[in-house]
């Protein structure tokens, strides 16, 4: 099975970030990540070295949702539906 090409995680990334307040710019500050990551992470993110469709790293969406104030399964339970829907777990890496 292949991956959906939806955005479900970066549409609520992006969701979050702008109910919070911020721009990229603040919450690339309130990370640690660069500007750029925080795009990423909104728009269609890809594993740098393996150039496929990727997750955020778990530490990263720790600290996402830290910056944006909400309790981190939100981003973590979206983040599993996509690996459970994408069919990711029976996957040999």
């Amino acid at each position: 099975m292949s991956p959906k090409n939806d955005n479900a995680l970066g549409l609520l990334l992006r969701e979050l970030r702008v109910k919070k307040g911020l721009t990229q710019k603040e919450a690339a500050k309130e990370t640690g990540f660069s500007q750029t990551m925080i795009c990423l992470y909104e728009q269609k993110y890809y594993h740098q070295y393996q150039n496929r469709p990727g997750l955020p790293s778990f530490i990263a969406m720790i600290k996402l949702a830290d910056a944006y104030e909400v309790h981190h399964s939100v981003i973590i339970d979206k983040a599993v539906e996509i690996i459970r829907r994408d069919g990711l777990l029976n996957k040999k890496n």
